[in-house]
């Protein structure tokens, strides 16, 4: 990877973005060697950015195409119309410190998490910047 030089930098980035978006197989493997890879500074520099731009795209993808279905299924749900309703509610500092702390949580797979979310009532701007928050060393 090396070899390539500043292009490695956008190959790295558009492998590790569509494995994030596109869950078939774990991203975790460029995030490890990007410090190998790049150095620790430009190593984390990527890993953050990659995560953030993937994790955004998912969450995207996720409330244009499911948010109102899982709505229509949910609605005999109190359970989860609450939870929607505490998320769509909740102050942009409320959601961006929920959404760093369930970053730092292992027990959400990263990818998935994305998609998840997105199927939430959390707001963007809050979730994207709580994933480069939290995904930050």
């Amino acid at each position: 990877m090396r070899d390539l030089g500043p292009v490695a930098y956008p190959v790295f980035a558009s492998l590790m973005i569509f494995l994030q978006v596109v869950p078939i197989a774990a991203a975790f493997v460029l995030t490890v060697s990007a410090g190998a890879i790049f150095g620790a500074a430009q190593g984390t520099a990527v890993v953050l950015g990659c995560s953030t731009i993937s994790a955004t795209i998912s969450f995207f993808i996720s409330r244009s195409f499911g948010r109102s279905r899982v709505l229509e299924a949910a609605q005999k749900s109190p359970q989860y119309q609450a939870i929607d309703r505490a998320f769509e509610q909740a102050s942009f500092p409320t959601s961006l410190t929920m959404i760093t702390l369930l970053r730092l949580s292992p027990v959400l797979p990263f990818s998935w998490a994305n998609y998840l979310f997105g199927l939430s009532g959390v707001p963007w701007a809050a979730f994207t910047l709580g994933t480069l928050v939290g995904c930050a060393p």
